[in-house]
């Protein structure tokens, strides 16, 4: 149980003495922490979601570019694996390395896997 001093104009009141609110009730030092912890909780909450919605307004923007980008592509300009090259040309996998190595097919290596534009390939049977 809280001892509970009310304002009688006699004294200063220090930091650790509970706090009286507008109806002269005393409230306890946890209680009022815990009010100020849930100020802060909200406020910060708030906060997050608020920069959240913004990164996913910006998210959105983005990929509505991306997506009108890739409808303006051709639909032939896709990349080929180095199985559906050597398929396409028929060649060894051995054949298509020395290609690539000689700079006679262009490539786009990401991670392990070799990317081929399907374009390049049939400009290079064309010749």
């Amino acid at each position: 149980m809280h001892t509970c001093i009310k304002d009688t104009g006699n004294y200063s009141p220090k930091p650790t003495l509970p706090e009286q609110n507008t109806d002269n009730e005393c409230i306890p030092k946890e209680v009022r922490n815990r009010r100020e912890e849930e100020r802060f909780t909200d406020s910060f909450l708030t906060d997050i979601a608020v920069s959240i919605t913004d990164d996913l307004k910006q998210l959105k923007n983005t990929m509505s570019a991306i997506v009108q980008h890739i409808g303006k592509r051709e639909p032939s300009d896709y990349k080929l694996g180095s199985t559906d090259v050597c398929k396409l040309l028929h060649i060894s996998k051995g054949t298509l390395k020395n290609y690539r190595d000689k700079g006679i097919i262009p490539y786009t290596k990401i991670g392990n896997k070799f990317l081929y534009s399907k374009n390049e390939i049939e400009r290079k049977i064309e010749k």
